[in-house]
C-alpha cells in the first residue's frame, strides 16, 4: 500500500475544495491489471480538466485500488511507473497533487485503505481541514460510490470505465447518492461551469 499526503501544501493558499479521482477508467482508459506504462492513455479532456483543477487552486488526490500487486501480477514500482507516465501525459508533477493512495490489497483482505473504505478520504480532509461538503470523488465503479457515500462527500460516477456500474445505473439499481456523467471532463465541467455552488 502506498499512502502519501503532500506536506508542502499543508499551509498553502489553496481553496478548501478537494477532488478525489480514481485512475483506471476515470483518468485513463481501462486496462485489466495495468502493468505496462506504455499502455497508459488519457481519456479525452482529462489533461485540460486536471490542469484547470490545479490552476484554480483545488486540492487534487489520486485514489486507486491496485489488487494486481497482491495477486502477483506486478509490484508497487510498476504502479508508480504507470502513475508517472500518467503525470507526464497530464503535463504535471507528482508534487502538484495533494495526496495519493494506492491500495494494493485483495478485495477480501484487511487493507483498511482499499475502496470502499473511506479512510483515505477522511484522513486527507482532516489533514487539509476541508469540509466534506466541499469534497468530491469521481470514479467508474461501485466501490468509488460506496467510498464517497461512506465519507459523506459529493460522489460522481463516470461512464468511461468498466460497464458494470453503468448498467446498474441505467437499471436504477444503485441505491446510493451520486451524480452521473459520461466522463471525467464532463464531471469537472458540471462542477466548474454549470452553477454548482461550493460552500467556501
Amino acid at each position: 500500500m502506498s499512502f502519501w499526503l503532500n506536506q508542502s501544501l499543508k499551509e498553502s493558499s489553496k481553496q478548501k475544495i478537494a477532488i478525489f479521482a480514481d485512475r483506471d477508467g476515470t483518468l485513463i482508459k481501462h486496462v485489466d491489471y495495468l502493468g505496462d506504462p506504455q499502455l497508459v492513455e488519457l481519456h479525452l479532456g482529462v489533461k485540460q480538466s486536471v490542469q484547470r483543477i490545479l490552476k484554480e487552486g483545488m486540492h487534487f488526490f489520486l485514489f486507486s485500488n491496485q489488487s494486481g500487486v497482491a495477486r502477483g501480477y506486478f509490484n508497487e514500482e510498476t504502479v508508480s511507473q504507470c502513475n508517472q507516465q500518467m503525470f507526464e501525459l497530464l503535463g504535471i508533477n507528482k508534487e502538484e497533487l495533494s495526496g495519493i493512495c494506492i491500495a494494493t490489497g485483495l478485495p477480501e483482505s484487511n487493507d483498511v485503505y482499499r475502496k470502499p473504505s473511506p479512510r483515505f478520504i477522511n484522513e486527507a480532509l482532516e489533514y487539509f481541514e476541508i469540509e466534506s461538503s466541499n469534497a468530491h470523488i469521481i470514479g467508474d465503479a461501485l466501490v468509488d460510490l460506496q467510498a464517497g457515500n461512506a465519507a459523506a462527500i459529493n460522489t460522481w460516477l463516470v461512464g468511461s470505465g468498466k460497464k458494470e456500474a453503468v448498467i446498474a445505473h441505467e437499471a436504477k439499481a444503485i441505491h446510493l447518492k451520486y451524480n452521473f456523467c459520461e466522463d471525467f471532463s464532463s464531471c469537472m465541467e458540471a462542477l466548474l461551469d454549470n452553477n454548482f455552488t461550493f460552500k467556501r
